[in-house]
C-alpha cells in the first residue's frame, strides 16, 4: 500500500511494532513501518505496509568505524560511499527522531504544572502535543515569518483567539460587580 502522499504513515520502534498491528493498521487504509530488532551494528530487521522493498534510492553513508570483513568490502577504503538502499528504510533513516524533535519543540513552552492526579498529565501531555502539532502545520503552510519564532507566534495567536471567545458577552456571567466569570 504505497502512500502516494495520502494519508498518514505511522513509524515503531521495536518496542511497538508487531504483525498484528501492522496488519489491523494496514486494513484501516494506514501506512505503518518498524523495526522489529536491533542488534548493535548488525542487520536490522524491518515490517512494513507502505512499500514492497523494490524501489530503491541512492543514499550516502559514512563509513562505520566498525572492522568487520563485509564492510570492507562494501566501501573499499572509502570515507563514503553511495549505497543502493530500499525507499523505506530511506524514508525511515530521515523520519528518525522525530519524538525526540517532537519533546524538544514541545519543551520551549509548556502548559502544565506538575501533577499528581493520574489523569491531569494524561490531558496536559495530549493539550501540549496538540497544540505542538498545529502550531507544526500552521508553519508548514507558511502563515509563520520565521521559523525559530513561528511556535511562539501561533501560541500568541491562539491564546488570543481563545481569550476573546471566552470573554464574548455569549460566554460570560457577571458576577456582583466583581468582574467577568466565564462559563
Amino acid at each position: 500500500m504505497p502512500n502516494q502522499g495520502q494519508g498518514h504513515v505511522v513509524w515503531l520502534d521495536n518496542l511497538f511494532t508487531s504483525s498484528k498491528l501492522l496488519s489491523t493498521l494496514r486494513d484501516l487504509g494506514i501506512g505503518a513501518a518498524g523495526t522489529l530488532g536491533w542488534k548493535g551494528a548488525q542487520l536490522v530487521l524491518f515490517m512494513t505496509t507502505i512499500s514492497n522493498g523494490k524501489r530503491k534510492i541512492f543514499g550516502t553513508r559514512r563509513r562505520p568505524k566498525a572492522k568487520d570483513r563485509w564492510l570492507k568490502e562494501v566501501f573499499r577504503g572509502q570515507p563514503f560511499k553511495k549505497l543502493d538502499i530500499p525507499e523505506f528504510i530511506g524514508m525511515y533513516n530521515y523520519l528518525m527522531n522525530g519524538v525526540d524533535r517532537a519533546d524538544q519543540i514541545q519543551s520551549y513552552y509548556r502548559t502544565n504544572r506538575k501533577q499528581y492526579r493520574t489523569w491531569r498529565p494524561l490531558r496536559n501531555f495530549l493539550f501540549e502535543t496538540t497544540i505542538c502539532n498545529s502550531a507544526l502545520i500552521w508553519i508548514d503552510q507558511r502563515h509563520g515569518e520565521k521559523k525559530k519564532l513561528g511556535h511562539l507566534e501561533f501560541c500568541m495567536k491562539l491564546a488570543k483567539q481563545l481569550m476573546s471567545y471566552s470573554s464574548s458577552p455569549k460566554h460570560t456571567i457577571p458576577i456582583d460587580g466583581e468582574g467577568v466569570r466565564t462559563n
